[in-house]
């Protein structure tokens, strides 16, 4: 059981890890390698899951410290969504503009 404990462990921190990997290239910009990490971490989330061992309250704080980087990585994504969007929405009036323009030249 103690193995078991510790890989749980080991497999929390490079969840974690992976997470503040995907902070980093999001904030530098870099969005090619973040779907990869997600399936990894996703992957590695299965695996805790399955052993059942976040429900256990020696595991509260590692529960407590991903739930709170999770959450910063869904902020992240949200405030970078909202900033695709407003480009997109500039993007497409200037193609109506450039429209409009082509319609009276």
């Amino acid at each position: 059981m103690r193995d078991s404990v510790e890989n749980i462990s080991l497999v929390l921190e490079e969840i974690e890890q992976l997470i503040n990997e995907q902070l980093q290239l999001i904030k530098q910009g870099d969005d090619s390698k973040i779907h990869g990490l997600a399936i990894k971490a996703e992957n590695l989330m299965q695996q805790v899951k399955n052993s059942g061992i976040l429900g256990q309250e020696n595991f509260q704080l590692q529960r407590e410290r991903l739930a709170k980087k999770y959450e910063q990585l869904c902020l992240v994504f949200a405030a970078r969504k909202d900033k695709v969007r407003q480009e997109m929405n500039k993007i497409r009036k200037f193609k109506s503009t450039i429209g409009a323009y082509r319609k009276n030249v």
